[in-house]
């Protein structure tokens, strides 16, 4: 493995620092037959603080993070973990990131580094980016947490025969959606008469359009929205994602044959 990180650009594990360590390939052995190398592994927690050596798994720091409380904000249940490895996948983006600026950096200085991609702290600030909110302030200005994503009216549209994602921001969009289902009263409630008001009072809208989008089905809605420029999709479950019309004009999935596995669909 030395021999091969001699002439290696970077050096990236998973491992527990403590654990690759012990196989004499951690960053101090690594860098001493290639200082110019680029370090970098993920691990759970960092390295320096009370977690930094114990075990971690999606699950775990989907705990930890909060992720599965927001869930529980959401719904009004329990908690509940994300049903993909959103922290894995996400702290490999960060990974992937984070070499090719160290990759830079080294072409511009010459010098190798270290580089630690915790997952607890890499997904806490991806949750934070949003939810951090009134706790930005000290003190709090609200309860943290972006409450229009929190609210359990931000889910999709039952339709009369399925579900549809609808988003009615703009004034144009939310006129043309008023009119058009008779409901004028909705454009002089001051509570919805701008954008501005709207943003206020996301629940409310986003009760309303629960609420009317029984009355018509999925396919009425799209074309209704497509006809007024209204962002909207339908609601695919994974079955429905195989045979979406744009995924797979796109190329998006391609069948492949393996050698043992025989036809394989790949993405």
């Amino acid at each position: 493995m030395k021999r091969l990180a001699a002439n290696a650009d970077v050096f990236v594990h998973n491992n527990r620092p403590q654990a690759i360590e012990r196989l004499g390939l951690g960053y101090e052995d690594i860098r001493a037959v290639n200082p110019s190398i680029v370090y970098a592994y993920c691990l759970g927690y960092k390295r320096s603080g009370p977690y930094g050596a114990k075990p971690a798994y999606d699950d775990l720091v989907q705990g930890a993070s909060g992720a599965a409380m927001l869930t529980a904000r959401a719904s009004g249940g329990e908690p509940r973990f994300m049903p993909s490895l959103i922290v894995d996948k996400t702290t490999g983006l960060h990974l992937a990131m984070a070499v090719l600026g160290a990759l830079v950096h080294r072409t511009r200085t010459g010098q190798g580094q270290l580089v630690e991609v915790p997952m607890l702290e890499t997904i806490t600030s991806f949750w934070l980016t949003e939810h951090l909110y009134d706790a930005t302030y000290d003190p709090p200005r609200g309860q943290i947490g972006y409450a229009r994503l929190l609210s359990p009216q931000r889910r999709p549209s039952r339709s009369k025969d399925g579900y549809v994602c609808m988003l009615i921001v703009t004034d144009k969009h939310w006129n043309a959606f008023c009119t058009n289902l008779g409901r004028e009263d909705l454009r002089s409630d001051p509570r919805l008469a701008t954008v501005a008001a709207r943003a206020n009072h996301q629940p409310v809208v986003q009760q309303i359009v629960n609420d009317l989008a029984p009355s018509r089905t999925t396919a009425e809605w799209l074309a209704f929205c497509d006809a007024h420029d209204i962002p909207a999709m339908p609601v695919n479950d994974l079955d429905g994602v195989l045979e979406d019309p744009h995924l797979n004009a796109t190329g998006f999935f391609t069948m492949r044959e393996h050698p043992t596995e025989g036809t394989v669909r790949t993405i």
